[in-house]
């Protein structure tokens, strides 16, 4: 096996043993950031947070946003701050109260980040440019 290839495929290992992405069933060298896609049966991830495997209690968001999607509550979170710029941790402790620290925090955070960048990719509200995680729903 050539060099790169032993980097490649060692990073992708550590990778996936960090939980930073997760190798998709059954297909040979695909890996997924998307849980769904690996178990489609699974429904959305929005608010799971591998806590079940842990025994930790499961991320839940404050009850002004339960049994919305992700992305439609931190839509909301943006409504109601019309204007003004949020970063991903704002929009997170918004959706997730202030409680969150440590690696639950970074995994909310984590999960918001890619639903404000989805978001921002669709147009719904726009990322600051020049500025990293900087977004505002003008």
């Amino acid at each position: 096996m050539s060099r790169a290839k032993e980097v490649v495929r060692g990073a992708l290992k550590r990778g996936v043993e960090a939980k930073r992405w997760q190798r998709v069933a059954a297909q040979k060298g695909v890996y997924t950031l998307e849980t769904r896609l690996v178990n489609p049966a699974s429904g959305s991830d929005d608010t799971a947070s591998g806590a079940e495997e842990t025994g930790q209690v499961p991320l839940k968001l404050l009850p002004a946003y339960e049994g919305m999607s992700l992305i439609d509550a931190v839509g909301k979170i943006l409504q109601e701050h019309v204007g003004k710029v949020m970063t991903p941790e704002q929009v997170t402790r918004a959706l997730y109260g202030d409680e969150l620290s440590g690696t639950r925090l970074s995994k909310a955070k984590y999960k918001v980040n890619r639903r404000l960048w989805e978001g921002a990719s669709q147009k719904k509200w726009r990322r600051l440019s020049g500025v990293v995680g900087r977004y505002i729903l003008d």
